[in-house]
Formats: C-alpha cells, structure tokens, sequence
C-alpha cells in the first residue's frame, strides 16, 4: 500500500457520517463505548480487536451506517480492500443519501484491488456530489489520473523478462543495491546480514557467469556499509554508512555520511568521509558517481528539499566537491525521490520517485539530460511490469545500455519461502536505454624505461574538454558514449605529447572497448646523442589532424592538435621536427605522392604561421609507400592514411 493511501484510508477514521437509517449517536451507551475503544484500539494499530467492536455492535444494528465505514476503513489499514468494498458497497447501498466521503473510500478500496473502471467512477461520483473539502478533492482528482495510468499500462506492457541470478550470490538473506565496473569483471552489492547489518560483497564475473559472492573485508568499516557506488575502473568506491555514536570516535556528521575509498598499492585505503561540503547533518545516501568521476549524485534530506528526500549533485573542481545542487521541481517532487544511478553516458539519469506518476510505492523513472536547453526531461516511468504495486529498487544499467540490474522479492513470493530481496538481470527495451558506452582502457610509461607515470589525459568531443589524471601506475579508464567522436590527448612536463582519436558518432551496435598503451618519451636534450630507445627514433602520430577527402586542405577539427604541437616548440625550444605525410594505395603512387607532401606542407605551414622558426620545422611525404597497416581493408586504409612527426637533431 502506497503511503498515500495510507493516508487516506486514516482519514475514513475521523468522518462523522451522519446520514442513514441508524448512525452511533442514537445507539446504546454500551455500543457507544465500543465505538469509542474501536478508534482507541485502531490508533494502537490493533485492527483486529478494533474490527470485533465493530463487529459487536453490528450484531445489534447491522444497518448502523457509522459502524460500517468504520469497519471498512479498518479492513483498508489491515490490507483487506476486498472485504471493505463489500462493507462500503452496504452502507451505501442502505442509505443513497449518504455523505459523498463514503464513495471516496469506496473509491480506496477498489483502486487497491485493480478494479480501475470501479474506482474512477466511485472518485467521481465522491468529486461530483462534494463541495469541500478541496483537498480530499484534489486527491480524488489524482486517484483518477492514477487509475487511469495504471490501466493504460497494465493493457500496453513493455519487453520485461527478469533473470534471477544464481544462488552463487543470492541466498536466504537480503542482496540489494548491485553495481558493476565498466570492464564487466566485478559485481559488487549489499548483503543484509543475520544480525541486520549490511555489508559489501563482491563477485567476479568471469565468460561462465557470476562468481560465487564474498564479503568485501580489503576495509571494514566500524559502522558497516549502505547504499554505494563503483567508478568505471573500478578504482574508487563511494558509500553510505550510519553512525549513530555518541562517542568521539564518531565519523559522521549527521546519522548517515558518504564515505569513499580508493584503490591504491594494491588495496584499499581506510575510508574518509567526504567532508562537510557533501555530508551534512541530515541523511545523505545512495550515490552515483560520474564516468569522469567529475559528479556525484545523491539523495538527501537536508534542509531547504522539495520534499522528503532530493537528488542532489555536486562537482569535482580543483581538487574538492562542490556545494550539492538540488536537481530541481524536474526531477524532485513534494514526495521522495532515491536511489540516483547517472549511466555513463553522462545524460541519462535513473532513480526512484514515490510521487511521479507510478504503479505503486516506489517507481522506478528516467530522465535524459539535454545540453542545449541546460535541463532534464520529464521523468519518464520505466513501465509495467517493471514497475508495480510493489516497492520497486534501485535499477542499474551496463555500459552497453541493453542488460539492466535490480532488486526485487519476487522468488520469496512465488516460492512461498522467507520473504528476502534479491538481485535480478533483465534485458532493458529500447526506449529506456541510454545512448550505447564503450571504453578506452590504457596505461601510460615511460619509453626509455617502462616506468608507469602519472600524466594529465584530455578527452575532447565538440568542442567540450574533460580533464582526468592518470593513477600512479599509469593506468587509466574513460567511457566513451557511442554518439560522438572523440580527440584524446596524453600529456605530461618534459615529455613529447602523443594524441589518438575515436570515431563513434552513429555507433550503435556492440562495441569493443579500446585498450592502448601510450609510451611517453622524454624531451631529449640537444647533446643526446642519436640511440634506439631515444624519442629521436620514434615517430609520433598526429591522429587529429584531418583532411577533406583527397585534398591537402585542413579541416577545422585539425586546430587544436596543430595548436598542441606549437606549444610543445614553443615550451622546448631545443626541439626541431620534421612533419611526415603518408597515404594508403587508393590511386596511382605518383598522386599519392605529392598529396601526402602536400598534407605534410600544410601543417608545416601552419606552424610557421603560428611563429615557429623556420629551421625548426621541415616536412616530407612518403606516399603509399610505408604502410602500417594492411591496404584490403578500409580500417587498414584509414590506419595508412596519416600524419605523424619525428625528433630531428
């Protein structure tokens, strides 16, 4: 049952129905009383005891209309709307001029037993003989959009097929909350332990299926761990935990915090709480982070929410979290809205709303972020079955954007056993996936030596710069969503800059990550001599500069690598290069020829355009001649054609 209808089943409880052929007020004293200790028995949640009171007086008057809506707003609050139309369908039957509030309950108690039809016109027939209160009205009024929307739904299903995972992770207790990496090789989750204490675990998810589940113990917190988060590498968890100590060993500032560990030599730090900034003294959970690592979604409940719990987000800037934006009337309602899951993608947005339009409790809703007007969409509802009367958890959804995970009791229902949660797979239908993700997964050394180095990686795609760090170790992970294409650029003091770039724009089928390794090499100095293994031999592909088809004229994509390579000279003026243009074999050698020259010259002349001292830069072109890769296919063709430059001394 919903909590508001909850609420507006309580309200049955305090109507004094005056109308009918016998009503409490010329009742016996002694059948007064037992009225009187239905409510008192009713407010103690005994609804079984208040119920029999009503019973007894029933037995007397069994035409006492006062008693029956009673009786049947009982039956509403102990989950029994079958029997409380009945009761509700007699009172109005044995008075027609009753007050319009008993329609109003009738309305509940179909709306709770599906029957739409019934309960639209009961609601109707309540708005249409009422003049106030206006509120019960308004609630009238959103029950019949409700019904409406559910029977609408009910009669057009989306594609929904849910897979329970293996008992390799699932169990007799409580699994909740799943999140994976990017790469696919981890399932991590929430367990609700025998003492109700919930802890991470983890399962590797290997070409035979899930592993079997393991307790998270590479860090323990003292007061357990929630709701949480995995970055795309698999690198940083973020997670709730609740403390509600009094002792100076607290953690938090308010009763739940989010706290964040980071993979680093080989294991986990010791969680640090997020900070003031994040946390506050309210309850903040549930969140999401980013596939830059750039936002962090949340829920909360401080001060100054929309309603109950908000989403929130704040931003990573200079080395600290912003202060948290509400998401706004958009997304956030006058009710709770939870369990944010931000999709790599980095436009779509999944959580749960008990006050959008839904099927029951907790629904489960989408929204997309549109850059050009600066806001979300209209959440929209994921849809039944989905979503049901049931209290519906927090979704999460692969990078590919087809395979969806979730929490539901439906095998504890169905099996007739201890009801528990546990964690589900189902294919996602098209509509409500977002844009297709892949990755470039890599790791970036030293090319004289082989040692990992911490670098500056730019990621660019229409115009729009993001910035990440590499690890320690040089290893770094970055979703790429398939509708743009991508310019990245690898970059670290003292060492030659080394570009690459990803054409995804219109992919929409599977797609393979990227795994490369990038060897940086150092500025050499003017004295050095000439030796394998130097930057003077390596040759240092140029693989944003672009061309219009069969032309040597530039395309304006080439700015911003061509403006890179100026700044490199400009930073080492000891360096001198020489610009190499290569073609594939489309077209006679002697063409190919002077084209890729031609290539080389344009960007030689740009750059000296830009104030590059003229015996610092020369150029040539090699035609077909120096393939790299092979020339029967038009991915290797595309590898040939290219632009590169070397160290000359």
């Amino acid at each position: 049952m919903s909590r508001i209808i909850v609420s507006l089943a309580c309200l049955c409880l305090s109507v004094n129905f005056s109308f009918g052929q016998r009503y409490i007020k010329n009742s016996k004293k002694k059948l007064q009383a037992y009225y009187k200790q239905s409510a008192t028995e009713a407010g103690n949640n005994n609804y079984e005891k208040a119920i029999s009171l009503c019973d007894k007086i029933l037995s007397k008057e069994a035409d006492n209309i006062n008693v029956l809506l009673r009786k049947g707003s009982f039956l509403l609050l102990q989950k029994k709307p079958k029997e409380a139309e009945h009761i509700f369908l007699e009172a109005i039957e044995l008075d027609k001029n009753i007050n319009p509030k008993a329609y109003y309950s009738l309305g509940v108690s179909q709306f709770k037993q599906d029957k739409f039809d019934g309960s639209i016109k009961s609601f109707t027939t309540f708005i249409n003989l009422s003049e106030k209160p206006k509120k019960l009205i308004d609630k009238a009024e959103r029950f019949i959009e409700k019904a409406k929307f559910i029977k609408v739904g009910i009669q057009n299903p989306v594609a929904f097929n849910p897979l329970r995972l293996s008992d390799q992770v699932n169990t007799e207790l409580w699994e909740y909350s799943p999140t994976i990496n990017a790469e696919g090789n981890m399932l991590i989750y929430l367990s609700k332990l025998e003492n109700n204490n919930e802890e991470l675990f983890y399962a590797e998810i290997t070409k035979e299926g899930i592993g079997k589940g393991k307790l998270f113990e590479d860090f323990n917190y003292p007061s357990g761990e929630g709701a949480h988060c995995i970055s795309p590498d698999g690198k940083t968890i973020i997670f709730t935990s609740c403390d509600y100590s009094n002792s100076t060993q607290r953690t938090s500032y308010g009763g739940c915090d989010l706290y964040m560990s980071t993979w680093k030599n080989g294991k986990w730090s010791f969680p640090r709480n997020l900070g003031s900034q994040i946390n506050s003294r309210y309850w903040e959970s549930q969140p999401s982070l980013s596939a830059n690592g750039k936002q962090l979604f949340f829920s909360s409940k401080r001060k100054g929410a929309l309603g109950g719990s908000d989403l929130y987000m704040s931003k990573f800037f200079n080395g600290q979290w912003s202060k948290p934006e509400n998401l706004g009337s958009i997304i956030n309602t006058a009710g709770n809205e939870e369990s944010p899951f931000i999709h790599p993608d980095g436009k779509t947005l999944y959580f749960r709303s008990d006050a959008h339009m839904g099927y029951g409790d907790f629904d489960i809703f989408f929204s997309r972020w549109d850059e050009e007007k600066m806001n979300w969409s209209k959440p929209e509802n994921l849809g039944y079955p989905i979503n049901t009367k049931a209290d519906d958890g927090a979704l999460f959804v692969d990078l590919l954007g087809t395979t969806a995970y979730y929490t539901s009791n439906r095998h504890s229902l169905n099996n007739s056993v201890k009801p528990n949660l546990d964690l589900y797979q189902f294919e996602l239908y098209k509509e409500a996936r977002p844009t297709p993700t892949t990755y470039v997964k890599g790791k970036i050394t030293n090319g004289n030596n082989g040692n990992p180095i911490l670098a500056t990686i730019e990621i660019s795609s229409d115009g729009v710069d993001k910035n990440i760090l590499s690890k320690e170790n040089g290893e770094f992970l970055i979703p790429l969503p398939s509708d743009k294409n991508y310019a990245l650029h690898i970059e670290k003091e003292g060492y030659i800059m080394v570009s690459d770039r990803f054409e995804l724009k219109g992919v929409q089928s599977s797609l393979d990550p990227y795994v490369i390794e990038i060897k940086l090499w150092p500025i050499p100095d003017t004295n050095e001599e000439t030796a394998v293994g130097t930057a003077f031999n390596q040759k240092i592909p140029l693989k944003n500069i672009l061309f219009k088809s069969g032309s040597a004229v530039l395309l304006d994509e080439s700015n911003d690598e061509i403006n890179r390579l100026n700044d490199l000279l400009i930073m080492y003026p000891q360096v001198k290069i020489e610009i190499h243009g290569h073609t594939d074999n489309i077209g006679s050698p002697e063409d190919n020829l002077v084209l890729s020259r031609n290539r080389a010259k344009s960007v030689h002349d740009e750059l000296i355009k830009k104030g590059v001292e003229k015996n610092r830069i020369s150029y040539t072109g090699f035609g077909e001649s120096s393939p790299i890769a092979d020339n029967n296919s038009e991915e290797g063709r595309k590898l040939n054609r290219r632009t590169e430059f070397v160290l000359v001394k």
